[in-house]
Parts: C-alpha cells; sequence; structure tokens
C-alpha cells in the first residue's frame, strides 16, 4: 500500500513543479470555454507488456505484432548450442488487432502462441488530462478475457478455460518529454493447476508502474515495473522489468526491449513470471504497430 501512496504522489504531487511546454501538447479543437485536453500521454495503446492509457481515436483501426525470443542466458550455458542471445531459441508471438469505436471506447481481439490463447479486450478512458487546474491526470480502465484452447483434460467445460484481467491505468504527462504511469491490476483464472503450484491463487494482484522519456524527435526511452502482490512460492513469482526504445510516427510504432515476461498476456505475465532480472534472466522483445484510420 505504501508503495501505491507514494507512486500516486509521484505522478499527481509533484506535477505542480511541471508545465506542459509546448503548444502542440494541447489539442486547440475545443471551444475556448472547454477545457484544453492534453494530447496523449503515450504514443501507443501498448509499452512494452502491458496497456497504457491511451484509447485508439474513433474509427481508428490498429494491428499489433508482439515477439518475444528466448531467454539471452542460456545460449551460453553449458549443453545448449548458441543460439543467438536467444534469437534462435524457444519463443512466444501474439498477433493482435483494435478497433476504436469512439473517441473514449476501443475493443480488440488476438492470438497468443503460448498457452493457445486466444482474447477479447476492451479499454474506456474515464478522465482525460487537461491543462491548468483541471483534470491533472488521464485515468483509463483495461479489461481482456482469454480462452485457452490447448487440449489439456483438465478443461471439462469452457468457462474452465477462461481467465481474466482488469486493470486502472493512470498516467500523466508533465513534458512534451516525460510520462508516468501507475496501474493497479487483478487477474482471475477460473481454473489453476494446484497439483503442480500447490499455493497458487485463483485471484492475483499486481501493482505496475511505467513510463517514457522522449530524447529525440521520433525515438523515446521506454520502462515498465510490475511487482506481483500475490505471490506464489511453488511458481516462483518475479517482478516483471522491461527497458528499451521506441520509435514512433504518426501511424507506426516499433518498440525493441529487453524484458523478464514472455507470456505477453497481462494475467499470464502476473501469475507465472518466473524469471529474474538479478540473475539475468532476461530476453530481447519487440512489438510492432501500425494504424489506419477511417
Amino acid at each position: 500500500m505504501k508503495l501505491i501512496l507514494v507512486a500516486i504522489a509521484l505522478i499527481i504531487g509533484i506535477s505542480s513543479g511541471f508545465s506542459q511546454e509546448n503548444p502542440e501538447n494541447s489539442e486547440t479543437t475545443k471551444p475556448k470555454d472547454s477545457p484544453i485536453l492534453i494530447r496523449d500521454s503515450f504514443e501507443d495503446i501498448i509499452l512494452i507488456n502491458n496497456q497504457t492509457s491511451k484509447v485508439l481515436r474513433k474509427n481508428t483501426l490498429q494491428l499489433e505484432i508482439q515477439h518475444r525470443f528466448g531467454r539471452i542466458d542460456q545460449g551460453f550455458q553449458v549443453g545448449n548450442n548458441f543460439d543467438l542471445f536467444g534469437i534462435f531459441g524457444s519463443s512466444n508471438i501474439r498477433v493482435g488487432a483494435n478497433f476504436g469505436l469512439s473517441d473514449r471506447i476501443m475493443i480488440g481481439i488476438g492470438g497468443t502462441k503460448n498457452n493457445n490463447l486466444y482474447n477479447l479486450q476492451w479499454k474506456y478512458n474515464i478522465f482525460r488530462q487537461t491543462e491548468s487546474m483541471g483534470m491533472p491526470v488521464s485515468v483509463t480502465y483495461y479489461g481482456n478475457t482469454s480462452v485457452n484452447i490447448s487440449a489439456n483434460s483438465d478443461f471439462v467445460t469452457v468457462s474452465k478455460r477462461l481467465s481474466y484481467f482488469h486493470q486502472i491505468l493512470i498516467s500523466r504527462k508533465f513534458s512534451n518529454k516525460l510520462s508516468l504511469q501507475i496501474a493497479p491490476s487483478i487477474a482471475h483464472f477460473n481454473i489453476i493447476d494446484t497439483i503442480r503450484y500447490q499455493d497458487i491463487s485463483h485471484n492475483n494482484f499486481s501493482f505496475c508502474f511505467s513510463g517514457r522519456y522522449k530524447f529525440a524527435a521520433q525515438t523515446s526511452f521506454i520502462f515498465e515495473y510490475t511487482q506481483p502482490l500475490t505471490i506464489s512460492e511453488s511458481v516462483g513469482t518475479k517482478p516483471d522489468l522491461g527497458i528499451g526504445v521506441e520509435i514512433a510516427t504518426r501511424s507506426h510504432a516499433f518498440q525493441l526491449f529487453v524484458g523478464t515476461a514472455n507470456a505477453i498476456i497481462n494475467q499470464y505475465n502476473m501469475a507465472y513470471n518466473a524469471l529474474d532480472f538479478t540473475k539475468g534472466e532476461i530476453q530481447l522483445g519487440f512489438n510492432i504497430i501500425r494504424r489506419w484510420n477511417f
């Protein structure tokens, strides 16, 4: 709880020390008597493994490819073939599509290789950051439901194959260069493997802190840190840390990073990530994003 309060204070409390330093930071299409909205805190709706507070604008279609290579460190262990820093190792990939139903609501679908997961996701922008003393942060709700279609005898019914994820994304754009976000999250699995993982829980909680720092016209440093609050000793639950760079234009984004979580789907990263970045258990990954406006 102290961690959450400190992070909230970091984003909201110190905001008075920053100014929105560029006129391009604001949307000037609003009437003069309406609050002036700040442009999106982030370039895209995803940042490494997590979502951002950004929502696709109405009639915008986005396609995304998320790829996670094998572990970098395993390629040099005795008995393993050299796999070029995990590039030739076991990988995971997700292909997804999202569409903006309005300027505040979007939906999406996707399929992920590991665990044979197919997911439906949605996002609703509750508040958008404004200039001056209006709304100091953007607040967005994100959720998804995923179905595991693998041939597993434990899945007696379709409902047993389902898992859910809910997240509140709170972000602030401090300047044209710096944006930060916090995100309390909850995940639920209808069925869990208590034979393999004796102390795993149906409900799992976590807290994510992420951000970006723009150091060139189209290039930013990006990071995320997800701290699981529900710990399973049998799983060996570990935090998810990712750092990288993002190159973005109006219709494209490319994120290249190293990190510890490889499930891609949020609830599986939260409950089953056992890679420890302090031991060098990291992998290379990238996200490719393309948008079209209709």
